[in-house]
């Protein structure tokens, strides 16, 4: 009997003391998982907005039909609130005409982000957005697109400088001078235009007129010329513009023309877009008298259009180009005028 009480303790004793190693062995991962989790929150590096802000480059893997393609993109975020909330525009720069507006959410903590595109700058290929979702660590983002592992992208910060796409509306209620593709029949034309910017009001709608001429560009068959007066919006966060025709003020001679719509980016005293036809660029400039032919510039070409109207031998003038002719402001046109226009010229040469 005793022998046996003898066996039962000592196997009490060493149950005892296994239990006890198993206790610390727990303790033991217990504190090496807390370590690994505390070691692993110390490498997570806050993000602060000007991490977000500035220019970034990159590639991404995205797709033509069922083919995946390696393709370079660069951003330009100019703005990041402190909720981590921001907004910029991209351009694929590995393919022309493509560029969008984008906005997207960082979690300032962890350093994990996530961007899209909300509107398309110049879309010649048709694309669609693609959602880009990574972690910002270090001056790189790196993640997926559309969550596909076999679309990957990465992007490193260049630069803490960016370029501010916001504009003031009343910076763009002036006189802007440039071209545009138009059509005639069914051909593409260039074409000279100038637009008058005169009023945008605060919820962005903008009013104004505009008149186009015949561009050298262009063959002199299809040389048109007309007046109409506009409305548009302004988006004023990108500086996006929409323009387009509501009324003739002097229709072209040529039946069923109809308005088309200017959809650009202001930069500055530049706006760059397009047409449903193709470009359309244009740049500040004022009213310039004696410009008749509407190249924003004085010359030979501006003065025989003039002498050929007061000898009856040209084109007739129309409200526009009447009012261009009128040099001295006496509302008529003769050889007053004519005799302005070559001083112009002159001092335009000098």
């Amino acid at each position: 009997m005793k022998i046996k009480n003898l066996v039962c303790t000592l196997a009490a004793m060493a149950l005892l003391s296994n239990s006890g190693t198993a206790v610390v062995m727990a303790e033991d991962n217990a504190d090496t998982a807390a370590a690994a989790a505390t070691e692993a929150a110390e490498t997570v590096e806050p993000v602060t907005a000007d991490d977000i802000k500035g220019t970034w480059s990159g590639t991404y893997t995205g797709s033509t039909g069922s083919t995946a393609i390696e393709r370079e993109i660069s951003l330009n975020i100019d703005e990041c609130d402190a909720d981590g909330k921001f907004s910029g525009v991209a351009t694929v720069t590995s393919s022309e005409n493509q560029s969008y507006c984008f906005s997207g959410t960082c979690d300032l903590t962890t350093g994990e982000i996530r961007f899209k595109g909300d509107e398309w700058i110049k879309n010649a290929n048709k694309w669609s957005f693609l959602d880009f979702k990574g972690n910002l660590v270090s001056g790189k983002i790196t993640g997926l697109t559309d969550n596909k592992k076999d679309r990957p992208f990465s992007l490193e910060k260049k630069s803490d400088s960016f370029v501010r796409y916001s504009v003031d509306p009343a910076a763009l209620k002036r006189e802007w001078f440039g071209e545009y593709d138009g059509y005639s029949g069914s051909v593409v034309v260039r074409r000279n235009i100038k637009f008058s910017i005169t009023d945008i009001s605060d919820d962005g709608k903008i009013t104004g007129s505009a008149v186009f001429s015949p561009s050298n560009k262009a063959e002199a068959k299809y040389a048109l010329d007309g007046s109409y007066y506009f409305t548009g919006t302004l988006d004023e966060r990108y500086g996006r513009l929409r323009i387009r025709g509501n009324e003739w003020i002097e229709h072209p001679a040529m039946e069923n023309f109809t308005f088309i719509e200017f959809i650009g980016s202001v930069q500055g005293d530049i706006i760059d877009g397009t047409t449903e036809n193709g470009i359309w660029k244009m740049e500040a400039t004022s009213i310039l008298k004696g410009d008749l032919n509407f190249d924003n510039k004085l010359g030979v070409e501006d003065l025989v259009i003039l002498e050929k109207y007061l000898l009856n031998d040209g084109m007739p003038f129309n409200k526009t180009l009447f009012f261009y002719a009128d040099m001295n402001s006496d509302d008529s046109v003769d050889v007053f005028d004519l005799i302005e226009l070559r001083k112009a010229v002159i001092r335009f040469s000098e």
